[in-house]
């Protein structure tokens, strides 16, 4: 898994025992099993031939890993108006298209996975998602986003 405190975090949380190794790394760990599992998207998966060393993929959606556009104050304060108009715009135009168009492409990546001949496994996400609360309060504390946290699970009825 990435060397992310949240991934890290995520895991323990889920009773695993999280190990960060670098990317390219990832194959021959799980070829050697140095590791049995890796996290990422079905994408990587695909591209990294993933399915050449593992048998399954669990599907757990214990991240939603959305591809955020993030900029720090300096950068943004350096711009002008219409730059930043620019930006922000070009920003906004890009969350839109990418919510519209990442389940499509995500299952479009599931699909080439399960034509290797990869188990693909789908589970009761309730038991996960009541695993992970402490880990998101506690990242949205660090944060400064308790606000936001508590306005996804309003939008998803939680």
């Amino acid at each position: 898994m990435p060397e992310s405190p949240v991934f890290i975090e995520t895991f323990r949380a889920l009773n695993a025992q999280p190990t960060p190794i670098p990317s390219p790394e990832i194959y021959t760990a799980l070829q050697t099993g140095v590791v049995s599992a890796m996290e990422g998207t079905p994408e990587v998966g695909y591209i990294q031939k993933m399915y050449e060393v593992t048998d399954n993929l669990n599907m757990t959606r214990h991240i939603l890993f959305d591809g955020s556009f993030v900029s720090n104050k300096s950068f943004l304060d350096s711009l002008n108006d219409d730059q930043r108009e620019i930006l922000l715009t070009a920003a906004e135009d890009v969350a839109v298209l990418q919510r519209k168009e990442s389940p499509e492409r995500e299952a479009a990546w599931f699909e080439k996975l399960a034509e290797t001949g990869l188990t693909i496994n789908e589970f009761d996400l309730a038991p996960f998602r009541a695993a992970l609360v402490p880990v998101q309060d506690s990242f949205a504390e660090k944060a400064n986003a308790t606000d936001v946290v508590a306005a996804i699970r309003a939008a998803d009825g939680e």
